[in-house]
């Protein structure tokens, strides 16, 4: 009676295997025709889209972005068309001015919103640990040789053939339209009309010269000189800046904020007599007053006597 319930057990036994060698073939069998057909396709696919996002990474450091950077735009789907646009402008016309402020707004972004940081550091985790196809077909050679279901399902475990998955997260906020370097025109234009506004606001005039072409402007006045030149620069960057804000975009548009800031610097004493802001002052707060002019307290600068326009916008005589 015993030998036969051990007899019965042992053929189960061997049944139980053959079953598990049956079933383990026909997955092997199975994983083989994907890898051989169905998968050839999608995986041809996939590599050539991966090899596409290695590329946009080194493009977009060949423009000085960082890296860091380049790969949280490429998590928020923003890379593509920053590097369409770039490429449009051309190298030799970027502004540096953008293509830092840019790398800034982006690393300012992800270190002050941590919703952002967290979404991007997923984003770019799965993107350096997208399967390559050297460690896939490695994966799928293993698991065709494996002799258990154990063996099987550890070699299978790990491999995929869909593209990384991102988080959702929100787009950079920045001047899309922007990455161009200012023209000398432009700047002469400019500087044109930010003298013109502080002859306006200082009631001094200015010289003209010319060299090489360009017109230079001198404004009699040393301090007002020194305004003149650190407005100019300025406002150089805030059209090439790719941070949106306050007196920031086309070079009209920032040459027209300025001489309005500059208004704000005139204005009359207890007496009505008018009175304006000294350059020097003007110049020491500069950062503050263009950032928030109507809120700024001017009448905490030393003030002037405004001085009669003078007509001295001339060209100087031939020698």
């Amino acid at each position: 009676m015993v030998s036969i319930v051990f007899g019965a057990a042992a053929g189960t036994v061997a049944e139980g295997m053959a079953d598990a060698r049956k079933y383990l073939e026909e997955k092997k069998a199975g994983l083989e025709n994907l890898y051989v057909a169905s998968g050839f396709e999608n995986r041809k696919q996939l590599a050539a889209a991966r090899a596409k996002r290695t590329a946009q990474i080194k493009e977009a450091m060949s423009f000085n972005l960082s890296e860091e950077t380049a790969r949280a735009m490429q998590v928020t789907g923003q890379l593509g068309f920053e590097l369409a646009k770039l490429n449009k402008i051309g190298k030799d016309k970027i502004s540096e001015t953008y293509i830092r402020s840019l790398d800034k707004a982006v690393q300012n972004a992800m270190e002050d919103d941590e919703e952002i940081a967290n979404a991007i550091s997923i984003g770019i985790a799965a993107l350096k640990e997208d399967m390559d196809m050297g460690d896939y077909n490695a994966g799928i050679m293993k698991a065709l040789a494996a002799k258990t279901n154990k063996e099987y399902s550890e070699a299978v475990s790990g491999l995929t053939v869909s593209s990384p998955s991102f988080p959702t997260v929100k787009e950079f906020e920045y001047r899309t339209l922007g990455g161009r370097r200012v023209e000398t025109s432009e700047v002469q234009r400019m500087n044109a009309q930010i003298a013109q506004s502080l002859k306006t606001t200082f009631g001094k005039g200015y010289n003209l010269d010319n060299e090489d072409g360009l017109t230079l402007i001198q404004f009699q006045d040393d301090d007002l000189n020194k305004l003149f030149s650190e407005l100019s620069k300025q406002a150089v960057t805030r059209v090439e800046s790719a941070v949106p804000g306050v007196g920031t975009g086309s070079p009209a548009d920032v040459s027209l904020y300025i001489g309005q800031t500059l208004q704000n610097a005139r204005r009359n004493d207890a007496s009505g007599q008018p009175i304006v802001s000294q350059p020097s002052e003007i110049l020491n707060n500069l950062p503050s007053i263009l950032n928030s002019p109507t809120t700024f307290n001017w009448d905490s600068l030393l003030t002037q006597d405004v001085s009669n326009p003078q007509n001295t916008n001339t060209q100087p005589e031939s020698l």
